[in-house]
């Protein structure tokens, strides 16, 4: 589903902690200790990452309005 490993386990910060993280080949693995078992091992957020690299700040986006 995610597909194969195409980095080595390497430390990332990832939301201000240093993280280990391995990239696949459709998403990105995070390694979170603190949570319980089976919650330790997270999905890291790709889009975020993608609109950061690019330098679009996606909290600055309008929102969705909420009343119709």
């Amino acid at each position: 589903m995610f597909g194969f490993p195409i980095t080595p386990a390497f430390e990332q910060e990832v939301e201000g902690k240093v993280r280990l993280v391995q990239i696949f080949e459709r998403n990105c693995f995070e390694l979170h200790p603190e949570n319980a078992r089976p919650y330790d091992v997270l999905l890291g957020r790709l889009s975020d990452e993608l609109l950061q690299w690019r330098g679009t700040p996606w909290q600055e986006e309008p929102k969705a309005s909420t009343t119709q």
